[in-house]
């Protein structure tokens, strides 16, 4: 992706104003009154990092985006989404109205079932990062990772279960995956 020779300021005075993310950022830091040199101090990272968000050459993941809405004072839903902080301004993927009763009610199983396994696993993992003094942003994106894994961990053990059941042979393995042994490990199996 080519660099822009100029970059027009955002908007400092209204930084959600701002049509983009990066955007929407880069004017962020500006109303504090830092450079990027000082955005990219207080965020941990290089300076070229921040010049790649600032032209939209890069977006920062969202570990990032959450640390760098605590350090300017918006919301990472703000950042996202721009002034009214929500997504509803946006086209939905999917028209509740497209939706038949049958699919209606099959979603709603399903993230029931998915808050069910999420829920307690993120709650936990939070608290316990916030007791350690964790920030806000890092101990949500631990969590949230915590989360994710025992969801995945449930779906194996409820496929392990209904396969069990059904009288099959279950499809999911437990096992850790194993490396490839290397030259120097068969040598060392031989002695």
């Amino acid at each position: 992706m080519a660099r822009p020779k100029t970059r027009p300021d955002p908007n400092a005075a209204d930084p959600l104003s701002e049509p983009t993310v990066n955007r929407r950022l880069h004017a962020a830091y500006l109303a504090k009154g830092w450079t990027r040199a000082d955005f990219a101090r207080h965020m941990g990272v290089k300076y070229q990092t921040v010049d790649r968000w600032d032209t939209g050459e890069f977006n920062p993941g969202l570990d990032t985006l959450f640390r760098a809405a605590e350090l300017v004072g918006y919301t990472p839903t703000q950042l996202l989404h721009g002034r009214d902080g929500s997504a509803s301004a946006r086209e939905p993927v999917l028209n509740d109205d497209d939706m038949t009763t049958e699919e209606r009610a099959a979603l709603d199983l399903v993230l029931r079932e998915f808050a069910e396994a999420v829920t307690p696993a993120f709650v936990a993992s939070y608290r316990a990062e916030i007791a350690g003094g964790a920030t806000r942003a890092a101990a949500a994106a631990k969590a949230r990772d915590l989360a994710l894994e025992a969801r995945a961990f449930a779906m194996k053990r409820r496929a392990l279960s209904d396969a069990v059941l059904l009288g099959g042979k279950p499809a999911t393995d437990f096992a850790a995956p194993v490396a490839p042994a290397t030259p120097a490990d068969k040598r060392r199996r031989k002695r």
